[in-house]
């Protein structure tokens, strides 16, 4: 009579052992991949955030470049024409004529630098985790 001797198969060791090994790459690969979500979601509310400082900065030069009048109140308040723009620090929001204009916005900072007589402007976002952006302007007043 033959004796077949079949060693095909796996025993319970290598099986716990594979098993051990599948978790772990799992786990790395899961690790690695939420890693790159925040990663991500960090980089997007920096974009956010220059994007937003841009924009007010873009909207003020525009309006600045056309006005016929323009008059510095304080740091945080400037007037162009008949708009009043201002900073809210308690909702960090910017105003124009008393109605929201942007929010998330730190700090707005308005001086005239006498010497040249150019308008300074600077704008420094709210981080949401990311990091602050500051933004800032001279612009030749004209006379």
């Amino acid at each position: 009579m033959k004796q077949y001797n079949n060693k095909k198969g796996i025993t319970l060791v290598e099986l716990v052992i594979a098993l051990a090994i599948l978790g772990i790459v799992l786990t790395i690969g899961y690790n690695l991949f939420f890693a790159g979500i925040k990663s991500y979601g960090r980089q997007l509310d920096n974009a956010d955030n220059q994007a937003r400082a841009r924009q007010v900065i873009r909207q003020l030069t525009r309006e600045i470049r056309r006005a016929d009048q323009i008059d510095i109140i304080d740091e945080n308040n400037i007037k162009i024409d008949e708009s009043l723009y201002s900073f809210d620090k308690n909702s960090y929001t910017i105003l124009k004529d008393g109605n929201v204009f942007v929010t998330g916005i730190r700090s707005f900072k308005t001086e005239l630098v006498e010497a040249d007589f150019r308008i300074k402007i600077e704008i420094t976002t709210l981080a949401n985790g990311g990091k602050e952006v500051t933004l800032s302007s001279y612009l030749s007043v004209r006379e």
